[in-house]
């Protein structure tokens, strides 16, 4: 487990945006913390990292986006669902989780026992007005390592 601070917007951008020039295909990077913690400014930092053109937007009302850079971007909002695990297989998770994109999830918490594959979980928490506290957790091989090489940029 890696514990970051950071104190303005551009911080947290900058955190994904590390983060995404690691990244590869098939990744899964799932996003929890409370509405405004800096869950869609990281992924807009993954996505500049994947060198998208794209800036992603919260898909609160589209539940599933897909963006384009050196591979695809699926982008996940959970917010809105209350059943979870049947949800998640209704809006194509499932299928994007295993393709050759990256996948993001925000508000992955809802649907935790939904995700048994390996995957780093980003939580974030809002310490005041722009303080942020950012825990990332690998669970899997790939993603111990992926934060080792992360620790050592930021």
């Amino acid at each position: 487990m890696i514990e970051l601070f950071t104190n303005e917007v551009s911080m947290t951008q900058n955190l994904g945006f590390y983060l995404g020039e690691m990244l590869e295909s098939g990744d899964i990077i799932l996003l929890s913390g409370e509405l405004g913690s800096g869950k869609t400014q990281f992924t807009k930092g993954i996505a500049r990292g994947l060198m998208s053109e794209q800036e992603p937007r919260s898909p609160t009302f589209v539940l599933l986006a897909k963006y384009k850079g050196r591979m695809d971007i699926y982008h996940a909002d959970l917010y809105r669902l209350d059943n979870g695990y049947p949800e998640v297989f209704d809006i194509g998770l499932d299928e994007v989780m295993h393709s050759n994109g990256v996948t993001i999830v925000e508000w992955a918490e809802k649907a935790f026992n939904n995700f048994q594959e390996d995957h780093l979980w980003v939580h974030f928490e809002v310490i005041e007005y722009d303080h942020r506290k950012i825990r990332l957790y690998p669970k899997g091989r790939r993603y111990e390592q992926l934060l080792i090489h992360f620790s050592d940029r930021v």
